[in-house]
């Protein structure tokens, strides 16, 4: 390998590694707090070689070895909180201060159904500080795919024989013998159509500082990174072992982010795929108004509405009389669910009763509820309770200056309590819908949770639209709600609903 320092003491690869990594000093991250317990780097060593992408190029460099060393990696991270630009002025530190290019390749849906904006091609001066990154980026949902035969065929055409050329690129030496190559290797992953965005990890920036010399030589090639960012129309950030430079003084002024370290590069990235995810691509135009308008925004007259558009309810009848309820229940079936019409916090006033069994029970609970609530109709509805179900909330509310916006979040009696949703502006399309969901903190609870099979996101967000959409074409009503919206591996039931006219 080339002396990445012109022959005048070169960064050892020990060090480059060290720098990677995001080694902890004196236990803080780069904002000044104490690193979260378990995620020091121990004993200053990075280990990697936990993710598929790892894999891909940690193979490579461990040889035969690696498949055992590999076996017992322990994930060993650098703090996850959100970092800052290096130079960047606190307001931009917490939004990662990415700017630049167009949103294509940031819409939340490819047109092949692929979701757009999450995928990072990774360039770095070894597989160490590659695999560092791919773990950093993986671990804050993003993708690191690997690269198409005609990408890894033009990556390795500027790469020393045996680099690894799929994702992580390793430039292995590449840059040392020519700092074009970082431009080289850059621009084609931009332009490739396998990645949104690009990585570049590791020496690049400080080739001057080792070496005044080739100052002007790596300013080239910061205008020609930024340039390729600028004409691909997608996101270039680099995160780089240099404090200051040219160089990186160049790509600032250019738009192009730089970060000293990979973690605030990660956490910058998943922050804006999420929001192009949800706010890039414009809402449908509005639908024109419906025929019929909504009689009242009680439970009985918004699950009519909401079933016309889609969403799927529990077989019921709305009753007023014990003897009503009776007969309701042998056409629904038990066990079921009493629930009193009228109240906003049915739970909390005593206005539910679930697991009934029998007609006996049946007329004693109706006769309680009616005792408590003093509702005149009732709903008797079929028990849902599907296994591995999620309780969400699902909303909209018109708002005066933007018409109908969209909400859905953790639901359920924990709602308020939680406080856990994300909002957009409706109408949606499948895929904004599915971004909101995957937004929430406990999105994790949607895609499978220790052991849990993942329930059908897909029939979310089709319910999500559906409400949204349901509320833009009733100009009479200000706000629709789900509580809860009960979303499965198999698919997803509303179980309560109403509306507010306006």
């Amino acid at each position: 390998m080339c002396d990445a320092r012109g022959g005048t003491g070169a960064a050892s690869d020990a060090e480059k590694e060290r720098v990677a990594s995001g080694e902890a000093r004196d236990g803080a991250d780069a904002d000044g707090w104490p690193e979260p317990a378990g995620h020091r780097t121990r004993n200053a060593v990075p280990e990697v070689g936990e993710t598929h992408s790892e894999r891909r190029t940690a193979r490579p460099l461990t040889g035969a070895a690696g498949s055992g060393w590999l076996a017992h990696a322990d994930r060993q991270r650098g703090a996850s909180g959100l970092g800052a630009e290096v130079g960047a002025s606190p307001a931009v530190e917490r939004v990662g201060a990415l700017s630049g290019g167009d949103a294509r390749g940031s819409e939340a849906e490819s047109p092949g159904g692929r979701r757009r904006g999450l995928r990072v091609g990774v360039v770095g001066d070894s597989g160490g500080q590659g695999a560092l990154a791919a773990d950093a980026l993986v671990a804050r949902g993003l993708e690191v795919p690997g690269l198409c035969a005609d990408t890894s065929r033009e990556v390795a055409a500027h790469l020393p024989p045996g680099a690894a050329c799929g994702n992580p690129v390793d430039l292995a030496g590449a840059g040392e013998a020519d700092l074009a190559n970082y431009a080289r290797i850059a621009r084609a992953l931009l332009f490739s159509g396998d990645a949104d965005a690009v990585v570049l990890t590791g020496y690049f920036g400080d080739y001057a500082t080792a070496n005044p010399a080739q100052a002007d030589g790596e300013c080239e090639v910061a205008l020609e990174l930024a340039a390729a960012a600028r004409e691909s129309g997608r996101q270039l950030v680099v995160h780089t072992m240099a404090r200051d430079s040219p160089a990186l003084a160049v790509l600032r002024a250019h738009a192009v982010p730089v970060y000293e370290r990979i973690e605030q590069a990660a956490t910058a990235l998943a922050g804006t795929a999420r929001l192009h995810a949800t706010v890039v691509a414009a809402p449908p135009p509005p639908p024109p108004p419906a025929s019929f308008t909504v009689p009242d925004g009680g439970y009985e007259a918004v699950r009519e509405l909401l079933a016309s558009y889609g969403l799927t309810f529990p077989a019921a009848g709305f009753v007023t009389t014990a003897d009503e309820a009776a007969d309701a229940a042998y056409r629904t079936g038990y066990p079921l669910a009493l629930k009193a019409m009228g109240l906003a916090h049915k739970t909390e006033a005593g206005g539910v009763a679930l697991g009934i069994d029998d007609e006996d029970r049946l007329r004693a609970v109706f006769a309680r509820m009616r005792s408590t609530t003093g509702a005149a109709r009732y709903a008797v509805e079929a028990m849902a309770s599907p296994p591995y179900a999620v309780e969400l909330i699902a909303g909209v509310r018109r708002d005066p200056a933007f018409g109908p916006v969209a909400m859905v979040g953790i639901g359920g009696v924990t709602a308020e309590l939680l406080a856990d949703t994300a909002v957009a502006l409706a109408p949606l399309t499948p895929g904004r819908a599915r971004a909101l969901l995957l937004s929430l903190r406990h999105a994790p609870l949607l895609t499978g949770w220790r052991g849990s099979p993942p329930v059908h996101l897909d029939a979310a967000a089709a319910a999500l639209c559906a409400l949204a959409r349901a509320c833009a074409e009733h100009p009479e009503l200000s706000e629709l709600e789900v509580n809860p919206l009960l979303v499965h591996p198999g698919g997803a039931i509303a179980l309560d609903a109403h509306g507010v006219l306006r």
